[in-house]
């Protein structure tokens, strides 16, 4: 799952701060992966209640150009 996908979902509804606080990470980073539409360089390991919470993983040795 990659953040755009969790972005759209009807439970944040585009909302970063939201999806920063739940994924304990800085609002910068949500934005920075958000443009990462096809999850190359990130990915969101789902919680338990598979929307809220989880985990971002990142592949630091391909980054994001800004």
């Amino acid at each position: 799952m990659t953040i755009t996908e969790l972005l759209a979902t009807s439970y944040y509804r585009g909302n970063k701060s939201l999806l920063a606080e739940e994924l304990n990470v800085n609002r910068a980073t949500i934005k920075l992966y958000a443009g990462d539409l096809s999850g190359k360089h990130h990915f969101v390991k789902p919680g338990k209640n598979k929307l809220i919470g989880g985990e971002l993983f990142t592949n630091q040795s391909n980054k994001v150009n800004k």
